[in-house]
């Protein structure tokens, strides 16, 4: 098996005095980025903020955020450049790394056919999540929430499932710890039944009852709310790949080796969902 792997590299970038505006400054970092690496594998490098915002805020004195965010890369040639753009960083002097820094590890597998057989709850169980968050002290860090930790909520698309069946779902359930509600969006004028999109929300007051009825309902029908937590199922176009979030911290530059093994785990974790 195959995969393609990308990444999203956090950090900080110390300012030039003499370039007191933020065109001038985001410039400099672009053009030294793509002078050391080229622009084959970089898709885009942006202004980043712990909250995911662009504002190009300070991330530790005079240190400006950034994010750099590859393509999907073939294996060898992902960790390549990983080892390749930690060893830059880690050598560079106006980057810093702290708390609010994280490196994302994205994978899918190559085979697209694959990816619509993975399931995202044996991803969850399947992952030491735990252990990875404890390796780079990011155990209280809310972006990147250890899924067992987390209090969830579902979303159930009316058009893909009936309402009866809904309710079926909520009746298997032995505690009633969970409220839901209805969401519509904004109508589309141009088809016969604007509102058929549609959703019912089931919030969750207790993880057990999230993972009793994730157990007993087909996952490819549910959503799982992917804020906050350490791994998060995305798509783009017609291709569905694993956002791994739990690497980062002060200093995730010098710890090459640990990285490599955490995605191995992430592939392992991967295959080991399949069904």
């Amino acid at each position: 098996m195959q995969f393609l792997i990308g990444f999203e590299f956090e950090f900080g970038w110390e300012v030039d005095p003499k370039q007191y505006y933020q065109y001038d400054t985001f410039s400099q970092i672009k053009k030294n980025l793509k002078q050391e690496f080229g622009r084959i594998w970089i898709s885009r490098i942006e202004h980043f903020t712990h909250d995911g915002s662009l504002s190009f805020p300070k991330v530790h004195g005079d240190h400006y955020g950034v994010e750099l965010v590859t393509k999907p890369m073939p294996e060898d040639i992902a960790i390549a450049f990983c080892k390749d753009m930690l060893f830059w960083m880690k050598n560079n002097k106006r980057v810093i790394t702290n708390r609010t820094c994280s490196l994302h590890v994205n994978i899918s597998f190559k085979d697209k056919k694959l990816n619509k057989k993975i399931d995202y709850y044996k991803v969850l169980c399947g992952t030491p999540q735990k252990d990875i968050l404890q390796l780079f002290g990011r155990e209280n860090n809310t972006y990147c929430t250890n899924s067992e930790d987390k209090k969830f909520s579902l979303t159930v698309n009316k058009k893909e499932t009936p309402r009866h069946k809904l309710t079926y779902w909520m009746k298997s359930l032995h505690k009633k710890t969970y409220k839901t509600t209805l969401k519509k969006p904004y109508p589309n004028l141009y088809k016969k039944n604007p509102f058929k999109g549609s959703s019912h929300t089931i919030k969750f007051s207790d993880e057990e009852a999230f993972f009793e009825l994730i157990k007993k309902s087909y996952l490819e029908r549910v959503s799982q709310s992917p804020k906050g937590l350490a791994i998060v199922e995305k798509q783009q176009g017609q291709n569905k790949y694993y956002e791994f979030r739990m690497i980062g911290n002060s200093n995730y530059e010098s710890k090459y080796r640990d990285i490599k093994k955490c995605i191995t785990i992430f592939k392992n974790s991967l295959k080991k969902s399949l069904i």
